[in-house]
């Protein structure tokens, strides 16, 4: 099925969507992560909760939906390789670098 988005200014930014003629508008929370996606008559369709590290805590969809989880959260921070300081990665667990 196709989808339409209203995007806004900033990165993964969707603000509305379009999907079998219904309009879906979306919530974030801090961190830019949908929250929740609700219709035009301002029920939810879908509501995301995530744990500490981006992750869905729990994860209910009426509507299929591209966008979720920015993957930004305040415990992420670059982990450097070893041997010549370059950075790999950004995780959450320092044990994942």
């Amino acid at each position: 099925m196709v989808a339409r988005y209203v995007h806004g200014p900033g990165i993964d930014e969707p603000l509305a969507m379009s999907r079998a003629g219904s309009w879906y508008y979306y919530h974030f929370d801090g961190l830019g992560s949908v929250t929740m996606l609700t219709r035009a008559d301002k029920t939810i369709a879908n509501r995301y909760v995530y744990d500490d590290f981006g992750g869905f805590r729990s994860r209910t969809e009426a509507v299929t939906n591209a966008y979720a989880s920015t993957g930004r959260h305040p415990l992420a921070r670059p982990c450097q390789d070893a041997d010549d300081g370059q950075t790999k990665s950004e995780s959450p667990r320092r044990e994942d670098c």
